[in-house]
C-alpha cells in the first residue's frame, strides 16, 4: 500500500479519477478546495468539493496514515464495514459513508468518503456563549448513546465477546499487561489494575460500542440532533465505556456535558434502557472513564519504548510520552470520584 496521498500536489486528481471509476453519476466530476482537516490521530482527514452538471457537493475523505507516524493505529476495513452496516440498517444518526479505496491504489492509502456534515461539533457548541439548554443537551447525547448501544450489527462486527464476565477480565487484563510490558515497573499500572479488578461494575447486556464517543466526535445538525463521527474504534462491548470515554475525554478536553448533572443523566439512561441504579450511577461513570484510559495508556507506553528504538518517528510519539504523568493524574482524580460517589452498600473492604 502506498503513502502519495499524505504528500501528493495531484490529490485532486487522483479523488477525481477515483470518483468516476466508482460512480457513474460523477463521470463529469471536478474536484476542487481540497483541505485539510485537523483532529484526527489515526488518520489523515481531507475536505473536498466535486462540482458536476447537477451541481456542487462536500465530502470528507478518511485516509489511513503513513505506517509509523501515528500514535493510534485503526483499521479503515472494518470502520466501512461497520459505517456501511449503520447506513443501511439502522437508526443511528452519521454522515453517509459513499465509497471506499479498499486497497488504497487509488488515493495513496485505504481510503473511506463520507458526505460532509455542515454542522458544528458538540465540543465547538459547549465551548460558544451560546444560550443552548444544558439540561436538553445532556439529554440528546444521552438519547444519540441509547441508540448506538440499540443498533445490531451482527454482520458487520465479526468479533464478540464470549459473555460479560469474560469480556471484562479481559479489559482488566490490559491494565496488568501495562504493568508487564513497562520496563521501569511503574508500580501506577500495578494499581490501577488492582482497583479496576476489585470495583467491578453490576454487569450488563454487551451491546455496540461507539468506542471513541467524545465531543468532537459528535456533530449537530442545523436541526439540533447529534450525528456520530469516526467510527473506526466501535466493536461489541459493555455500553457504559462510551460513556467512560466521554468522561475521560472531557478530562483532557472540558467542559464535560456528562458532569453537568450525572445523575440525571444515568437516569434518563435507565429509563431508555431499562438498567438500574446499581448498573448505572455516577460512581460507575467514573469506573468506566478511568477503564477507558488503559487502552490509551498501553499504547503510549508501547509507542515510547519503539520510539527509543528508533522504530516510530514523528514529534506525536514524542509528546505523547510527556503525557503519560498528565494522565496518571487523571486516573488518581477518577478513582476518588468513583470512590466518593459509590453507593455504600456497593462499597467493599
Amino acid at each position: 500500500m502506498t503513502t502519495e496521498a499524505a504528500t501528493t500536489p495531484d490529490l485532486a486528481g487522483r479523488l477525481e479519477e477515483f470518483l468516476r471509476s466508482v460512480e457513474p453519476a460523477l463521470a463529469d466530476a471536478k474536484v476542487t478546495d481540497v483541505q485539510p482537516l485537523t483532529g484526527g490521530s489515526t488518520n489523515i482527514m481531507r475536505r473536498f468539493s466535486v462540482a458536476t452538471v447537477a451541481g456542487t457537493r462536500e465530502y470528507v475523505a478518511r485516509t489511513d496514515s503513513p505506517p509509523g507516524t501515528a500514535w493510534l493505529t485503526s483499521d479503515r476495513e472494518h470502520e466501512w464495514r461497520v459505517v456501511r452496516a449503520l447506513a443501511e440498517n439502522s437508526a443511528v444518526r452519521m454522515p453517509t459513508p459513499r465509497w471506499y479505496d479498499a486497497d488504497g491504489s487509488a488515493l495513496g492509502g485505504r481510503t473511506i468518503i463520507f458526505d460532509h456534515h455542515p454542522g458544528r461539533t458538540l465540543l465547538d457548541e459547549l465551548r460558544s456563549d451560546g444560550e443552548e439548554d444544558r439540561a436538553a443537551l445532556s439529554d440528546r447525547l444521552c438519547d444519540a448513546a441509547a441508540a448506538v448501544h440499540a443498533a445490531e450489527l451482527s454482520d458487520a462486527l465479526t468479533s464478540r465477546p464470549v459473555d460479560w464476565s469474560t469480556y471484562i477480565d479481559a479489559l482488566v487484563d490490559r491494565a496488568r499487561g501495562i504493568a508487564e510490558m513497562d520496563d521501569q515497573c511503574d508500580p501506577f499500572f500495578q494499581y490501577l489494575a488492582a482497583w479496576l479488578n476489585h470495583h467491578r461494575p453490576a454487569p450488563v447486556p454487551l451491546t455496540l460500542v461507539h468506542g471513541d464517543f467524545q465531543a468532537p466526535n459528535i456533530m449537530l445538525g442545523e436541526d439540533g440532533e447529534f450525528s456520530l463521527i469516526d467510527w473506526e474504534f466501535a466493536h461489541i462491548g459493555d455500553p457504559r465505556e462510551d460513556f467512560g470515554r466521554f468522561k475521560m475525554a472531557a478530562l483532557l478536553t472540558p467542559p464535560d456535558l456528562i458532569a453537568f448533572d450525572e445523575e440525571r443523566f444515568c437516569d434518563h439512561y435507565r429509563d431508555i434502557t431499562g438498567l438500574s441504579e446499581e448498573q448505572i450511577n455516577p460512581s460507575v461513570l467514573s469506573y468506566f472513564a478511568a477503564l477507558g484510559l488503559v487502552d490509551v495508556l498501553a499504547m503510549m507506553v508501547s509507542n515510547t519504548a519503539r520510539y527509543a528504538r528508533g522504530e516510530l518517528e514523528g514529534v506525536s510519539i514524542a509528546y505523547g510520552a510527556l503525557l503519560q504523568s498528565a494522565l496518571h493524574q487523571v486516573v488518581y482524580a477518577l478513582i476518588a470520584g468513583a470512590d466518593a460517589a459509590r453507593p455504600p452498600e456497593r462499597t467493599r473492604t
